[in-house]
This record gives structure tokens, C-alpha cells and sequence, in this order.
């Protein structure tokens, strides 16, 4: 054997004299049902993981679980309760294995069972004696169990009115009701100390008396809408006994609740008609209460990225005030002005903008117009800047009822205009598309097709602002507009500092230069 080999195999004993008092006082505790949880002391440095192994009853050691160097407790997740399991740890490296820790051993209650009793029912003045139900304990003796009772309904029948009788695994339970009316739920419990289970049923004096079940809808928007969550509520005239609700949309079941308040809460991603049918059972009844809703799905309200990235501004501060905002409930975006001006030279709207990048193709449905003198003007405005005469395309609604489509060529100079359409109603749709430098407007009723009424040329730069535009003209009082249906297909940017007019600089003079 070469001197190699020996350092080899004296390394290994070293390893192992080590190894073999890494796990003195290891432990298996319960942690909650089913589960074992194992701890042990590491007191090597070299290992380079562990061996967990258990054994069932008198049976062989078989490997459990592989841990990392370090570890010092593992959890047995596999564990039946009704067997004694025994573990063992031994660490590992390269060179071989320690020997075994010392031996701990577990074992997990097993929960007594109760056999079922059939809902039972009676007439006015009439008792029940000798219902019959088994109990077992897999550890403990029938006689040992500890049986408990109670009732759902006092008024009905208290525990002075229910007696428990029989012995070792058979038993029996007498009932005699206070009331001449009504139901209440049984329940009766037994324990072996640790663990206990529970059976339930019906006691219906009478005929069972089914509750009535009413569904209602709440929405944001008063009405359901695509891709948006909305909660159905089941209103029953007496919940106390009901065990459960099934939810079916188009006979298709979402979901089964089976907790009060019986409420279910989704979302339906397309739009349409349907129906849901909400069907509840009672606990110890065998009949069901059933009823259904009608569902009609609009449109999804405007992208959440539209709605949290729009500003308001007023282009120059010339307007008075700037009032605008979203509401959600009817997806609406509204925008106020005063004093604002979109002629000549002048440019200075309100605006309700987002900054993209490159191409866009903005959408917005045109609902309500309130002018306040023949400037007014209301519409979708692309803009290379937020401040001053900045170079521009709009397809702006006017006090007559037409559609204009401006633009400024270039920053300073004079808007320009042409009527493109003289009769646009509200509530129709006004799109305009940059591709390039092209511009191409468009618009259309209802669920028409796209009209394509006018195009230009014109270098807007990138990126761009784009909007709702509202103007109040000169005179005195307040335009308002609002847009529903908006969508935006183009990349949306942060403002970022150079969206805003730079600072006039201060300070200048004039140095003479020495010769």
C-alpha cells in the first residue's frame, strides 16, 4: 500500500471519530398533525450532508431524507398517524459515513371515529329515542371515549332534551324537542383526550321550511365589464343552516363557497350575455334553493396605463384654472378650461397628455361638448412640446358642430385649419395616427367603420405628447369636454425634466476682452 493510500485512510478515521458524536441527544417532536419534526446536534465541521432514515414498527431503516452540512433538523411531513416510526442520523462526506446517532422513536395519535345519524324528522309533540351510532379509538377502548353534544337552536331543543345512552362502541342518542316548530342542527363530538371528531344532522320538527335566495350584483360601473372583477352576493331570509353555495356561469361551475357571507368575487374576460345560477344546499336536507342572474358584459374600461400616466396642464398658463380627471365607474376622462386659445399664435388649451415614443395611434370616443363661445374647441391634439407655440396636429370639435383638423408646421408660426367634417354628432369616435411623419385623422359613428378624412405632413419629432385638448376661446366662462373608450397603441414614457419650459436665464453681461 502506498504512503498515499495510508494518508488517505488516516483522514477517513479521523473523519469518522469525529462524525461519531455529531448527533448525541437528537429529538422527534409532534409539530401539528402528521408531522414529525427531528433535531440533533452537529458537532462535526467537515460533513458534507446527512442521512435521515426511519423505520415503521419493527421493519428495516430505510433512507428518508438527504439534508446539507449544517442542517440540524428536518421535518417528516410523511408521517400516518397509528405507527410507531423510529429515526436515525448519520453524517457523510467524500471519505464515507459516521456512524448512527442514537435512536428516536414517534408516534402519531390516530382521531377516534363517530359513525353518521340520517337527518331526522318530527311531528308536533313527538320525541325520538334510541337513534343508534358506532364509536371506535384505534389506540383506546370504546368506554374510554369522552362523548359531547350540543344544538344549533335552544329553542328548538336544548341539551337538557337530548340524551346520550349505550355503551363501549354502541351508543344511542334520545331526542326530546322543546318547540312544535322548526329545526335545529345536532352535533355530536367525541374525544380520546387528543384528538376528537364530530357527526351533525337535521333535526326538523314539521316540514323543513326552505329559506328563499336572492342574487345581487356589485359592480364599479353599475354593470359588469370585460377583464374587471365584480361580486356576486347570495341574500338568503335565513342563512343559519345553509352548507354550501354552487356558482355556475352557462352551466359551467366556478366555484362552490361554503362560508357565510356565500359570496363569490370574479371576472369575465369577454364580452356578451350570460347567466349565473347560484344553488344552495342545507346541512341534514336533501332539497336545494336555486337562483339566477343575468350578466351582460360591456367593454374593458381604459388600460390602467393610460389612466395613471395622464397629466393636466395648461399649455402656456394662460387658462385660468385646469380642471380634469378620471372616473372609472363610467370610464370617463373629463377636462375643463378657461380663457384658453388654440389660433395664430396663440396656444393655450388645456391638456390632458401622456409623452410616447415614436409611432402612435390615439382613440377616444368624443361624448359631451360644452362650449363657451364660437373659439371653443374640444379634441385629440399631438404635440412636440408642452410650453409655448409648439409645433402640433389636432382634430379639434368647434361651437358649430365641425370637425377641424389643425396644425402648426413649425414652433412660432400660425396654426392653420381645415374643416374636415361639418357634421360630426357626440358620442362618435376621433382617432388620429402618426407614422412617421404622417398624419392621418380619422373618425367614425357608432360601430361604423373608420373614416379616413384628412392627412398631412409634418415633423413632430420624437417623443411626442399626446391628448385631450379643450379650449375656451376669449370670452369669459368655462369649456368642458369628455372622452370615454380611450386607447393608446404606442409606448409610454415619463415626462422627465425636459418635458418642462426651461428657466429664463438672468445674469447676462457683456465682459470687455483685453487686446
Amino acid at each position: 500500500m502506498s504512503a498515499t493510500n495510508f494518508e488517505k485512510i488516516g483522514k477517513l478515521r479521523r473523519s469518522l471519530l469525529v462524525f461519531s458524536a455529531f448527533a448525541l441527544g437528537m429529538a422527534a417532536s409532534w409539530v401539528q398533525a402528521d408531522e414529525v419534526e427531528l433535531t440533533w446536534t452537529d458537532n462535526s465541521d467537515n460533513e458534507e450532508g446527512f442521512n435521515v432514515e426511519r423505520k415503521s414498527g419493527d421493519g428495516e431503516y430505510l433512507l428518508l431524507a438527504t439534508v446539507d452540512a449544517d442542517t440540524e433538523a428536518y421535518l417528516d411531513s410523511s408521517a400516518e398517524p397509528g405507527v410507531v416510526y423510529s429515526y436515525r442520523v448519520s453524517a457523510y462526506n467524500s471519505f464515507g459515513s459516521s456512524d448512527y446517532s442514537n435512536v428516536a422513536a414517534h408516534y402519531i395519535n390516530v382521531a377516534p371515529s363517530i359513525s353518521s345519524i340520517e337527518p331526522v324528522e318530527l311531528a308536533a309533540n313527538e320525541s325520538a329515542s334510541g337513534l343508534e351510532f358506532t364509536i371506535s379509538d384505534f389506540e383506546d377502548s370504546a368506554e374510554d371515549l369522552i362523548l359531547s353534544v350540543s344544538s344549533s337552536d335552544e329553542s328548538v331543543i336544548d341539551e337538557t332534551g337530548i340524551t346520550l345512552g349505550g355503551s363501549g362502541s354502541s351508543r344511542t342518542i334520545s331526542l326530546d324537542p322543546l318547540s312544535n316548530g322548526g329545526f335545529a342542527t345536532i352535533t355530536v363530538s367525541v374525544s380520546d383526550g387528543e384528538d376528537s371528531a364530530s357527526m351533525q344532522f337535521l333535526l326538523s320538527i314539521g316540514s323543513y321550511d326552505y329559506p328563499s335566495l336572492e342574487l345581487g350584483i356589485d359592480t364599479i360601473a353599475g354593470q359588469a365589464r370585460a377583464g374587471e372583477s365584480f361580486t356576486v352576493s347570495s341574500v338568503f331570509s335565513d342563512s343559519s343552516d345553509v352548507a354550501a353555495v354552487s356558482f355556475t356561469l352557462d352551466g359551467v361551475l366556478i366555484e362552490e363557497v361554503s362560508s357565510s357571507p356565500y359570496e363569490l368575487t370574479f371576472g369575465i374576460s369577454e364580452t356578451g350575455s350570460y347567466t349565473l345560477v347560484a344553488t344552495a344546499s342545507f346541512l341534514g336536507a336533501e332539497g336545494t334553493v336555486s337562483d339566477q342572474l343575468s350578466i351582460s358584459v360591456s367593454e374593458a374600461p381604459s388600460s390602467s396605463d393610460i389612466v395613471s400616466n395622464l397629466k393636466t396642464t395648461a399649455i402656456d398658463g394662460e387658462g385660468s384654472t385646469v380642471e380634469g380627471g378620471y372616473d372609472l365607474a363610467t370610464d370617463t376622462f373629463y377636462l375643463e378650461d378657461e380663457l384658453g386659445v388654440i389660433a395664430g399664435t396663440s396656444d393655450s388649451p388645456s391638456y390632458y397628455y401622456l409623452r410616447v415614443e415614436g409611432d402612435v395611434s390615439v382613440i377616444a370616443r368624443l361624448d359631451a361638448f360644452v362650449s363657451a363661445s364660437n373659439q371653443s374647441v374640444a379634441g385629440l391634439m399631438l404635440r412636440s412640446a408642452l410650453y409655448g407655440p409648439a409645433t402640433q396636429a389636432s382634430l379639434l370639435l368647434n361651437d358649430s358642430g365641425s370637425l377641424v383638423a389643425r396644425s402648426r408646421q413649425s414652433r412660432g408660426a400660425s396654426v392653420e385649419g381645415v374643416s374636415v367634417k361639418t357634421d360630426f354628432e357626440l358620442g362618435s369616435w376621433l382617432k388620429i395616427d402618426r407614422d412617421g411623419e404622417t398624419i392621418t385623422f380619422y373618425t367614425k359613428s357608432g360601430d361604423g367603420d373608420w373614416e379616413t378624412i384628412h392627412s398631412m405632413v409634418l415633423d413632430l419629432g420624437s417623443p411626442v405628447f399626446v391628448g385631450f385638448a379643450v379650449a375656451a376661446g376669449s370670452a369669459e366662462g368655462t369649456a368642458s369636454a369628455s372622452f370615454s373608450h380611450v386607447s393608446l397603441d404606442g409606448t409610454i414614457l415619463e415626462l422627465g425634466e425636459d418635458a418642462r419650459e426651461p428657466e429664463v436665464p438672468t445674469g447676462l453681461i457683456i465682459t470687455p476682452l483685453s487686446n
